[in-house]
């Protein structure tokens, strides 16, 4: 059971994974984009910002399911979105990896 004194490491942890996933996902758009290189076709820069905001989504979850286990009243709910949003990476990782690029445009083959 989690009690109030036993809360505040979990707030002070919570406070600093919010805040950190939120610089790392600057610094990695900003990196990204002020690269001399951004623009060779390459791809270097798409694999820093897939690193960055891959990284930024496990922050977000670690996050998410540390308070819903901190606070009980609303564990249900955060853990489920925390789940959500696993799904949805995972998702469009194999979207991504598929390479079929009718799938990736908008509007995609079965939306209309």
């Amino acid at each position: 059971m989690v009690t109030r004194r036993s809360r505040r490491p979990l707030a002070r942890v919570s406070r600093a994974l919010g805040v950190a996933s939120w610089v790392l996902l600057v610094l990695g758009v900003s990196v990204s984009a002020l690269r001399p290189d951004a623009e060779d076709g390459k791809g270097k820069q798409d694999l820093l910002l897939l690193v960055a905001l891959g990284i930024f989504y496990l922050l977000l979850v670690s996050r998410l399911v540390l308070i819903g286990w901190a606070r009980p009243r609303r564990r249900l709910p955060l853990w489920v979105l925390a789940a959500s949003i696993l799904l949805w990476a995972a998702g469009s990782a194999a979207l991504t990896a598929g390479g079929a690029a009718a799938l990736l445009s908008f509007p995609a083959p079965g939306e209309w």
